[in-house]
């Protein structure tokens, strides 16, 4: 991750099919999804607009009818707002797709620089280049739209607000040393990773020298068991950047 909380954000925009009212296939099996009136009515698409920070894991969505380029730039104001409201001061770089609603979009080349912000983009057909916003799809599909049965997609939608909430201040992630996203670029959160690292790398110095103290001759291939245990790829990102 990068070395502070900001620096750098990833956005995307994901489609969802909708729920049909009274329920979707899930609600009442496969077979109901396959009737003819099922499959002749035009349910369409939601559209999650996401954003997520590289460094705290901060995140923030919204479920829109489209993604046009005014709609993408409205919503990078709405997060900025509620980074600000968060401890984020600024958002520097926002790194997207190639998308038109990004990439060719007057809304969008217009809210940037009021925001302060300079638009990254990825490589095209390189879409693990924004991968932590397209984990963050993930997680909103296996944890928030497809974990209960919803019956109404308006059900669907208001449960959005509430997951992304527990999502910054109560669900852990690994990537950040085990702790929420809400309070990981505080100096405090910084503090208390630093020295549980700390206690961690007195454990493998010490186990080290009980090694070699023990047995010289594979005191060596302790050390490269270490290295495949605790390599730089498993520390918390707020580790990597201090360290």
């Amino acid at each position: 991750g990068t070395p502070r909380a900001g620096e750098l954000d990833h956005m995307n925009v994901k489609k969802l099919g909708r729920i049909a009212d009274g329920g979707g296939w899930r609600a009442h099996g496969r077979s109901a999804g396959d009737t003819a009136a099922r499959m002749k009515a035009r349910i369409g698409f939601d559209y999650v607009h996401s954003l997520v920070d590289d460094h705290s894991r901060l995140a923030y969505s919204e479920i829109h009818p489209g993604e046009k380029g005014a709609t993408c730039a409205s919503f990078l104001a709405r997060v900025a707002a509620y980074f600000r409201g968060h401890g984020i001061a600024r958002i520097e770089r926002v790194m997207t797709d190639n998308h038109f609603s990004y990439r060719r979009s007057n809304d969008v080349r217009d809210v940037l620089p009021s925001l302060g912000v300079k638009h990254v983009l990825i490589r095209p057909h390189c879409p693990w280049q924004n991968g932590k916003v397209e984990r963050l799809n993930r997680t909103l599909y296996t944890e928030r739209a497809y974990r209960q049965v919803f019956t109404s997609n308006d059900q669907r939608s208001a449960a959005l607000a509430p997951w992304i909430e527990h999502y910054n201040t109560q669900r852990y992630h690994s990537a950040i040393g085990g702790t929420h996203s809400a309070g990981c670029h505080q100096p405090d959160c910084r503090v208390q990773l630093e020295r549980c690292e700390e206690d961690r790398l007195a454990g493998c110095h010490a186990a080290r020298a009980e090694a070699v103290d023990s047995d010289p001759v594979s005191a060596s291939g302790v050390q490269c068991r270490e290295r495949q245990a605790f390599g730089s790829e498993h520390l918390p990102a707020v580790v990597q950047a201090v360290s």
